[in-house]
């Protein structure tokens, strides 16, 4: 019986880690910085490499800013996007 116990709270602690694990994952986020740029697939932020991430959101108001966008970067067939939980114009 007291096997039993160890073994039931082995698991869920096993459980409890894996899932903290995931969700500290899934909560990790990126910083870009670039300028705000609009091209006939949206709004784009370009980096200093000329490099460039689609960004999900309308940035029509800072076209041509320099700002930090914060989010979850993904990557696709042919671009990379940033679903942005946070986006900072930079005034320096």
């Amino acid at each position: 019986m007291r096997k039993q116990v160890s073994l039931k709270k082995m698991v869920v602690w096993a459980a409890l880690i894996c899932f903290v694990s995931v969700a500290g994952i899934a909560l990790a986020e990126d910083s870009v910085t670039g300028t705000v740029i609009q091209t006939d697939d949206g709004f784009m932020l370009q980096l200093e490499d000329g490099s460039l991430i689609q960004v999900d959101q309308d940035l029509s108001a800072m076209a041509g800013k320099r700002v930090k966008v914060t989010g979850t970067l993904q990557e696709g067939d042919n671009a990379k996007t940033i679903i942005a939980s946070d986006i900072v114009e930079i005034t320096e």
